[in-house]
């Protein structure tokens, strides 16, 4: 009988549920937003200590922060799974977090033993702490930034066979990671089937996914001095999933442009149109500013200001003793007379 090589995988990923050791893998490794892409962001759960450990398949190091959309998150023995409708997730780090750390018996164990195990095909109630991670990114400045009617994309690192595309992604604007809407169409996709199975992919670096933004989002998240944060959350549709993650990401609003004042109105000119005898010489000189007397007060003026003739001429007399005097000091220069 014939079938694809894709078609016989997804088969043996479903058979292979119930063992132990099979667990699905795709994760948001950088992740970058249209208003500034030189800042890079990863996704929620992301452990720092393994990112350059990134090219084997095993539960550990490779598996641990991979976050499902699923409790359990390995499925086993056919238990039945609870889908994570709101929430980011929950890695097998944040179960050896809460549940075995604490407990130096199990921390003591290997990843494979069956009591680790068994905390991992178990219900666990929780989901990955969103306020301390991306308070986290915050503190690392890792917060990328986009605009509405802006993107953002993120590059997902494949693990294994089923960590492959189609993803589909939601948008929270409360920033919370509790308030997802609906599905997002994306420009940008990663390969796989309907049950995002893709070989070819596997640990390929440029596998990108891009998700343009609503024009009228509006971020209302805040973490510490960061305003304006949304969360998107992106998944994939493996049956041992679904995988993928959630990106933090902060809206950078464009400040209105400051209206342009008016220019000044144009002056206004009127037109006089003078009636009557036109102005004198006299009316114009007062009306610019100057000073003008009628002709008999100027004459009276006069009169009352000439010199009699009598008094002239001892005037034009002394005028011309001084005249005199003057010319015999120029012919000989006063000396000092002492007193005896």
């Amino acid at each position: 009988m014939y079938f694809s090589v894709t078609t016989g995988v997804s088969a043996a990923l479903a058979f292979l549920s119930c063992a132990s050791t099979v667990y699905g893998h795709g994760l948001i490794v950088e992740a970058h937003g249209n208003v500034n892409v030189n800042i890079m962001g990863r996704g929620l759960g992301f452990i720092e200590q393994f990112a350059h450990q990134r090219w084997g398949t095993g539960l550990h190091p490779y598996q641990v922060d991979v976050p499902t959309f699923s409790d359990p998150i390995i499925p086993c023995c056919k238990r039945p799974r609870t889908y994570m409708s709101q929430g980011c997730g929950l890695t097998l780090f944040e179960i050896w977090f809460r549940d075995m750390r604490p407990h130096n018996h199990l921390k003591a164990l290997g990843w494979n033993a069956p009591k680790v195990m068994d905390l991992f095909h178990a219900n666990r109630g929780y989901q990955i702490d969103i306020h301390k991670e991306v308070s986290t990114l915050c503190g690392k400045k890792m917060i990328p930034q986009a605009s509405a009617g802006g993107w953002v994309k993120m590059r997902i690192h494949q693990v294994n066979a089923d960590g492959g595309g189609p993803y589909k992604c939601k948008l929270d604007v409360s920033g919370t990671g509790q308030k997802f809407g609906g599905w997002i169409g994306l420009t940008t996709n990663v390969p796989g089937d309907q049950n995002s199975i893709s070989l070819a992919t596997v640990h390929k670096p440029g596998l990108w996914l891009q998700v343009p933004l609503p024009k009228d989002m509006m971020c209302t998240g805040t973490y510490g001095a960061y305003k304006n944060i949304c969360i998107m959350r992106c998944e994939n549709s493996a049956v041992n999933g679904p995988f993928g993650g959630c990106l933090a990401f902060q809206q950078i609003i464009a400040e209105a442009p400051k209206p342009i004042p008016p220019p000044p109105p144009a002056p206004t000119f009127y037109k006089v149109i003078a009636t009557g005898k036109p102005p004198t010489k006299e009316q114009i000189k007062v009306a610019l500013g100057g000073e003008t007397y009628p002709t008999e007060i100027k004459n009276k003026i006069g009169n009352e200001q000439k010199i009699p003739a009598a008094e002239a001429k001892i005037l034009d007399e002394a005028k011309e003793g001084n005249e005199v005097a003057a010319e015999i000091v120029q012919e000989q220069p006063l000396t000092d007379v002492k007193n005896n």
